[in-house]
């Protein structure tokens, strides 16, 4: 992942220094994550997401907006179509956010966004385990 992250994203990116890039991470359900690390795959996908922003803010270019901390929308699940789809409103609501500059990562913040989702995602507990 790391490596199609490099070649087809990063390089497109640091290629094109004189255009502006928005990347952000979506609000999917606590339950995808929970999902994910069921499935043994929420720490290689945490592993990705520290590469990405360590990579992605050392340019100038960018800005990257962290919505997967958001737990006033991944907890309530009435946004959700399943559990990764969200609604309309959803969409609106990051739109604000980033005009905001609200879940902006920096060089100073981003650990923070990683541990929170971690934590958040070991401490839900459901009835569907």
């Amino acid at each position: 992942m790391k490596d199609n992250f490099d070649k087809y994203i990063f390089k497109h990116i640091k290629d094109n220094p004189e255009k502006k890039f928005t990347i952000f991470f979506p609000p999917y359900s606590i339950l995808a994550y929970k999902y994910f690390q069921k499935e043994e795959v929420f720490n290689n996908l945490m592993s990705l997401k520290g590469y990405i922003f360590i990579k992605l803010l050392k340019l100038n270019n960018v800005k990257i907006f962290d919505f997967q901390i958001a737990n006033k929308i991944t907890f309530d699940l009435n946004n959700y179509k399943d559990v990764t789809h969200y609604s309309e409103d959803i969409n609106n609501w990051m739109v604000k956010q980033m005009k905001e500059k609200n879940y902006l990562v920096s060089k100073g913040n981003y650990k923070v966004y990683i541990n929170k989702l971690q934590n958040d995602v070991d401490s839900f507990t459901n009835n569907l385990e």
